[in-house]
């Protein structure tokens, strides 16, 4: 595991298809969390924001709204996507301990996604005391599927 690496929880997948969210209008939010990537489960039943505590203090809220979300299609590939988040600057008062970002369905809180933040595999947190934090969706897309 390293910095990139993503799950999407198996209960979102299941909701996806049973209607439960629209891609093309639901809200999504991202928020940051002191749990290591592998810690986190994405087998779990019905993960929920509040299964987790979100960090906040300084620039970083407790959840930052996702803008431009989207779900397209081109020839046989679906891509769900969504902007690139705005730096956050560094600050003193950033939290010290993140090390995962989770992204959520806004109404809901319902799980979306987990992303490992570090470059080790979950054991040190990213500084953002010292560095700014810039978060960009994969080239591809949040997720991509291709209808066969």
């Amino acid at each position: 595991m390293a910095a990139g690496d993503s799950k999407i929880f198996n209960d979102f997948a299941l909701k996806l298809a049973k209607k439960t969210y629209d891609l093309s209008s639901d809200a999504f939010a991202i928020s940051f969390i002191a749990t290591a990537y592998g810690s986190v489960n994405a087998d779990a039943t019905d993960p929920d924001i509040t299964d987790y505590t979100p960090l906040t203090g300084g620039n970083f809220v407790a959840a930052v709204a996702l803008t431009s979300v989207a779900i397209t299609r081109a020839g046989a590939a679906l891509k769900f996507d969504f902007a690139d988040l705005a730096t956050i600057a560094k600050a003193a008062g950033n939290p010290a301990t993140i090390k995962t970002a989770l992204i959520k369905h806004t109404v809901t809180g319902d799980l979306y996604k987990a992303i490992d933040l570090t470059a080790d595999g979950g054991t040190t947190a990213i500084d953002v005391i010292n560095n700014d934090f810039d978060y960009t969706v994969n080239a591809a897309g949040s997720f991509t599927q291709t209808v066969a």
